[in-house]
């Protein structure tokens, strides 16, 4: 194997994902291995080399890239590109409910990656917080598609559900996932994506799996939509978690216009108030050549009362006290110019 393991990343009931050392490129990769003991399993082995073939066969900048498939005694892994960040499941344990604006960025490229998968036949079918990566940049990436349905019937990895066996993670799982196994489709996924979006919006799983029993837990997820989050997000998760399938989105690409239609929309976080509806009902600003327009017309308005007689009538007043000190103020300058001259003349003589 031209591959060094480095520590471990991940485990899970199948498989464990190493971070290993390339000798080829000498750079870090993501080395899934099954477990020795699932080796001789022919149905789990088969599964896990169709989630490595599926995943080979993709290439979008939202899903995780598999470059090699070692098959070679009881060594049975893919190697994937290794992501440094963290899980969507640790971030929402590191920082709670998120902002308006992180829930737009990250749940759009969410929806990206998984419009993506259907796009290819696919349904994932383990849509959760923990099967997305987010990198130090705030990419998004999803993975795993350890359980995913292969929706084309002619496909050579054409997954036939087995009745009576549940495929997923409850907490996150559709309620034809619970019911009827055999009617997942890719809006199965879009349920999920919109419980996902309930705890990114209010920091909280969804269902406390420490006080419900399977039972408890199935039948509300069939039977009960799940609780208001009280913000302008409702809408969106009502109608992507609707318990019949036609009430859901259509598609991610329809669910993602609704998600980017909020960006339209100013909101105060403290309360979700929208504000955009004041803004709208604002006086508009008259345009440049309707002012012009009012200032000339009250310019002539002015000139035309000066020119009127009770105009003049008013200003009579003033013209005569203005007179009257003007002539004074002459007076006054000839007076004492006489006085200077007489003056100068008694001098003289």
């Amino acid at each position: 194997m031209n591959y060094t393991l480095k520590s471990i990343l991940g485990e899970g009931g199948m498989a464990i994902v190493h971070l290993a050392e390339d000798h080829k490129f000498h750079t870090d990769v993501a080395l899934k291995m099954l477990k020795k003991e699932f080796v001789s399993n022919e149905n789990i082995k088969k599964r896990f080399l169709a989630e490595a073939r599926s995943m080979f066969r993709m290439s979008h900048p939202h899903v995780i890239r598999v470059s090699d498939l070692i098959d070679e005694g009881d060594t049975v892994a893919f190697v994937m590109e290794y992501v440094a960040g963290e899980t969507l499941k640790e971030y929402l344990e590191r920082k709670g409910k998120l902002t308006d604006d992180e829930i737009r960025d990250i749940f759009s490229q969410m929806l990206d990656a998984v419009g993506y998968v259907h796009a290819q036949h696919l349904v994932h079918r383990d849509i959760k917080p923990s099967n997305f990566m987010i990198d130090k940049n705030g990419k998004v990436k999803l993975m795993d598609f350890g359980i995913a349905k292969t929706l084309d019937p002619t496909s050579a990895e054409y997954t036939q559900t087995v009745p009576g066996v549940l495929m997923g993670t409850p907490m996150y799982m559709s309620p034809e996932q619970i019911t009827e196994t055999k009617s997942v489709t890719a809006q199965s996924d879009i349920y999920s994506l919109g419980v996902v979006l309930w705890q990114m919006v209010t920091g909280q799983k969804p269902y406390n799996t420490n006080t419900l029993s399977s039972f408890q837990l199935q039948t509300k997820i069939v039977n009960e939509p799940l609780d208001s989050t009280n913000s302008h997000w409702d809408d969106l998760i009502q109608k992507a978690t609707a318990k019949d399938i036609s009430s859901r989105y259509i598609s991610t690409n329809e669910f993602k216009i609704t998600l980017e239609g909020k960006n339209d929309k100013k909101v105060i976080e403290s309360d979700s108030t929208i504000i955009d509806t004041e803004i709208k009902q604002a006086p508009k600003p008259e345009p440049s050549s309707s002012i012009e327009t009012k200032v000339s017309n009250e310019k002539a308005q002015i000139s035309e009362d000066l020119r009127s007689p009770s105009a003049k009538k008013n200003y009579l007043p003033i013209i005569i006290i203005a007179a009257i000190i003007i002539a004074a103020i002459l007076i006054t300058a000839l007076v004492i110019r006489l006085t200077f001259l007489l003056e100068l003349i008694n001098y003289l003589f």
